[in-house]
């Protein structure tokens, strides 16, 4: 009641009591029940509203209302580099900033505000509204503004109010802001909003390697202790020790040991294989030969007298 009497006036007709004119105010704020038609009511109330009462006339709420191409060629000037104020739009993307710095920013469900002459924005959301720009079309609302474009243009709006009215309510400047918002896309924008924030925001990418590290430490953690579980108890080998012990089992013969005989033993056959049939003299004078391995004793034959 108090935004529409600073913004605007109510008319009446002039056979019109205190009486009727309280009547007719309080119907345009009757809640719907439950089982009605929400979006019925909502008109029937619009055009009560606008029966009864009008904004200022040449105000920026005037143009948005009655005007609204004039309210696009304000706002495009405002926006040209020519201008001579023009208004910035500055992009914060948080590139590697941690998400718990960011809780506040998605707890207020703020992905724009402004700041002296500039628009400032979260970058992540533009993907977002992008996607619900290609999955909402034929939803209705200006087809020939974007989701981004209403987000932009609603922010312009509250700047736009501030100039004309320093001292002007910040909820107050942005219920005008989001009437005209609203005449673009309907509750859309809002809707895609609440959906960036169910996703945001995402994690640094130092925040996912602690994440890793700390999982890595856990799991080396828990393997150190399933190992100490599996070592035998110092007492196993008393268990033991009555059992009775099998003499007739000859001893294990260890691999180098068991190579180390088999290359001699190779090596003997050759050595044996080379002297095969050849004739030697002991140091005592007896010869013999090799014969099948063995030494076999040749005697002298004696002269014939």
């Amino acid at each position: 009641m108090a935004i529409l009497q600073q913004f605007g006036q109510f008319k009446f007709r002039a056979a019109d009591g205190p009486d009727e004119k309280k009547q007719k105010i309080a119907s345009i704020f009757v809640e719907p029940d439950d089982e009605e038609d929400y979006k019925s009511i909502r008109r029937i109330q619009v055009r009560k509203l606008s029966d009864s009462w009008v904004p200022n006339e040449g105000s920026l709420l005037d143009y948005i209302i009655n005007q609204p191409a004039q309210v696009g060629r304000v706002l495009s000037d405002r926006l040209s580099p020519t201008t001579e104020k023009p208004f910035k739009i500055i992009g914060h993307p948080f590139l590697e900033v941690r998400s718990t710095d960011l809780q506040e920013i998605a707890a207020s469900k703020t992905v724009a505000y402004e700041r002296e002459s500039a628009i400032h924005i979260v970058t992540d959301v533009c993907e977002v509204l992008e996607q619900w720009d290609a999955d909402a079309e034929g939803a209705g609302g200006c087809e020939q503004f974007t989701l981004l474009d209403a987000l932009l243009l609603h922010e312009i709006v509250e700047m736009l109010l501030r100039e004309e009215d320093p001292e002007i309510d910040v909820l107050n400047g942005h219920i005008i802001a989001t009437t005209f918002e609203r005449y673009l896309k309907d509750t859309l924008l809002s809707v895609a909003c609440e959906d960036f924030f169910l996703a945001w925001p995402q994690p640094s990418s130092q925040e996912i390697a602690e994440k890793q590290k700390a999982e890595m430490e856990e799991q080396q953690a828990a393997f150190a202790a399933f190992l100490d579980d599996e070592d035998p108890p110092d007492d196993l080998d008393d268990d033991i020790d009555d059992l009775p012990m099998d003499t007739n089992v000859a001893p294990p013969v260890k691999k180098k040991k068991a190579a180390r005989k088999k290359a001699a033993e190779k090596d003997g056959d050759e050595v044996a294989k080379s002297k095969e049939g050849k004739l030697f003299k002991t140091n005592s004078g007896q010869y013999y030969r090799i014969i099948d391995g063995k030494k076999v004793a040749v005697k002298k034959k004696k002269k014939a007298e």
